[in-house]
């Protein structure tokens, strides 16, 4: 086996384990679902809004999406995970 692949191998195994553990703990930073949910509409709207969605307190202002990427693939991973296991434990309220 080629150290690249054995290398890949690793990594991917690590964040398997990384990925499995992160369901036995529940999300308590509120900032998560804030993220959660700007990946859910970036996702049906297919489109990175101008403003803030769910800010009344800077309504008018432009908006800077630096965390738009995360968002969306922490979205589709909660997306792709629901109803199992290890997502209904860390999800739950």
């Amino acid at each position: 086996m080629s150290q690249a692949r054995s290398l890949g191998l690793a990594l991917s195994v690590l964040l398997f384990a990384h990925l499995v553990l992160l369901g036995f703990f529940q999300i308590l930073d509120a900032d998560t679902w804030w993220h959660l949910k700007e990946g859910e509409l970036y996702a049906t709207t297919l489109s990175l809004p101008a403003q803030d969605s769910f800010a009344f307190t800077t309504v008018g202002r432009e908006w800077m999406k630096y965390s738009w990427v995360a968002a969306s693939i922490w979205s589709s991973a909660l997306r792709a995970c629901r109803g199992s296991w290890h997502c209904g434990l860390s999800c739950s309220s």
